[in-house]
C-alpha cells in the first residue's frame, strides 16, 4: 500500500511539470494566433497543401492549393477566394505545381486535421481545410508532440545522468532556452516540431534497445520519415546509423560530434517576412 503511494506521489508531479510546458507552449501559439489571426505562412504553406489536396481533393496537384490566399478572413469563408495564377510557387515542365517540400509533416498533421474536420461537420463550420478550427487544432497538436518528444528526451539523458532532477532541469533548458521555444509553439506549424519528434524518437531507439533486426528495421522506418519531413535529415541519421554497429562506448561523444558538424549556423530569414 505504501509502495503504491509512493509511485503515485512521484508521477503526479512529473506530469503537472510536463502539463505546465504543455500550457507555456500552447499560450504561447494562441497568443500568436490571437494578433497573427492565422499560423499557415511561409513553408509552413507547402506542408500544409498536402492535406487539403490529398483529403478534399483526393490528389496531389497542388494548383488550387498554391491559388489560395493564405489570409485570415479568407481562411474562413466558406468558398475562399482564389487567384488567377499559382503563388509561391512555379509550373514544372510537365504542367505541374512544383511542391519543394515532403510530405512527412502532413503525416503527422493527420490527426489533428481530422479532429478539426469532424468538428466541422458537427458544428456546420465551413469544411475548406483553411479555417481557424484546423489551424488552431493542428497548432495545439503540435505542441503537445514537443512536449511528448522533450519526455523522450528525459529518458534518453537519464540513461546517461542517472539523476531526475537533471534530466528534467536539462530538457526543460533544451525547450526553453533554444530555438526550440519559437519552432515548438510561435511558429509551430512548421516541419521543425516533426523533425525534433522523429529524432528523439531515433536517439531512444538507438541508445534504449539492442542491436537485432527488428530494431535496425525500427531505426530504418525512423530514417525514412525523418527525411519525409525534412530531406537533409537523413544525411545525419544515416551517419548515425551506421556508427551503431561500430561503437558506442560513448554515445554522448557521439552525439556531440555528429550535432557539432551539422549546419545548423545557417541563418533563417523571418517566417512574417513573406506571405506567399
Amino acid at each position: 500500500m505504501l509502495e503504491s503511494f509512493k509511485i503515485k506521489k512521484y508521477k503526479i508531479p512529473k506530469l503537472m511539470k510536463y502539463l505546465a510546458l504543455l500550457i507555456v507552449g500552447g499560450v504561447i501559439f494562441l497568443s500568436h494566433y490571437s494578433f497573427s489571426k492565422h499560423a499557415i505562412y511561409g513553408d509552413g504553406i507547402d506542408y500544409w497543401i498536402y492535406l487539403t489536396s490529398v483529403y478534399f481533393d483526393h490528389d496531389i496537384d497542388f494548383t488550387n492549393q498554391y491559388k489560395h490566399y493564405f489570409e485570415p478572413i479568407n481562411n474562413n469563408l466558406t468558398i475562399p477566394n482564389s487567384a488567377i495564377v499559382v503563388m509561391k510557387t512555379s509550373i514544372t515542365d510537365i504542367g505541374k505545381t512544383d511542391n519543394p517540400h515532403p510530405p512527412g509533416t502532413a503525416i503527422v498533421w493527420v490527426p489533428a486535421f481530422l479532429f478539426a474536420d469532424i468538428l466541422s461537420l458537427v458544428f456546420k463550420f465551413p469544411r475548406s481545410g483553411y479555417t481557424d478550427i484546423y489551424q488552431i487544432s493542428t497548432g495545439l497538436w503540435s505542441v503537445f508532440l514537443v512536449i511528448l518528444a522533450l519526455f523522450i528526451n528525459e529518458k534518453i539523458i537519464f540513461k546517461f545522468t542517472k539523476d531526475n532532477k537533471i534530466s528534467y532541469l536539462s530538457v526543460f533548458a533544451i525547450f526553453l532556452a533554444t530555438p526550440l521555444l519559437y519552432y515548438g509553439s510561435y511558429d509551430i506549424l512548421n516541419s521543425h516540431f516533426a523533425s525534433f519528434l522523429v529524432a528523439s524518437l531515433f536517439w531512444y531507439v538507438l541508445f534504449y534497445k539492442p542491436t537485432n533486426t527488428k530494431d535496425a528495421f525500427i531505426l530504418g522506418v525512423l530514417i525514412g520519415f525523418a527525411a519525409l519531413i525534412r530531406l537533409q535529415d537523413v544525411i545525419f541519421l544515416k551517419r548515425i546509423f551506421r556508427n551503431k554497429y561500430e561503437s558506442i562506448s560513448h554515445p554522448s561523444t557521439l552525439m556531440f560530434k555528429d550535432f557539432s558538424s551539422s549546419s545548423a549556423t545557417t541563418p533563417v530569414p523571418h517566417p512574417m517576412s513573406s506571405t506567399f
